[in-house]
């Protein structure tokens, strides 16, 4: 199982991922290995927020018709946030992530391995990993043997 972050999520809305050596291809193989696949309602909502910003009617259907196929595929899990997520925040509240941020990473320990390029999570991921997450940035995700 991995947990993937709001960039992670963006391929699958044919947006664009800001992240050195990313390849789709190399993400579809690497995510082909993995069972469950999880994400953030957090997540989605950021998607969402960035594609209003860009007024386009053609990535707004991409958008609709794609969550819907995402929502279908048994492969993803898409989190809300819990109480028990709410207790691991507090637990993290001390750590240098913002508040979305935050909650995402919250989340994410109900998986245990986070996928991400967000500096401040890479940042604390020595902390992360004493509580129980193991992060990993692209380059570290590609080079996984799962």
């Amino acid at each position: 199982m991995v947990f993937i972050d709001t960039t992670f999520l963006m391929p699958f809305f044919h947006l664009d991922v800001d992240v050195d050596g990313f390849s789709r291809e190399i993400f579809r193989e690497k995510l082909s290995h993995f069972k469950l696949i999880h994400a953030s309602e957090i997540s989605i909502i950021e998607i969402k927020a960035k594609i209003v910003r860009m007024k386009s009617t053609r990535i707004k259907k991409i958008f609709r018709e794609n969550l819907s196929i995402l929502r279908d595929d048994d492969r993803f899990v898409f989190h809300g946030y819990t109480a028990d997520d709410d207790v691991r925040f507090e637990e993290i509240e001390q750590l240098d992530l913002n508040y979305i941020v935050g909650l995402i990473v919250s989340q994410a320990f109900n998986v245990g391995l986070l996928l991400t390029e967000d500096g401040k999570i890479l940042k604390e991921k020595g902390s992360l990993k004493k509580l129980g997450l193991d992060v990993v940035s692209w380059n570290e995700f590609v080079k996984l043997q799962k």
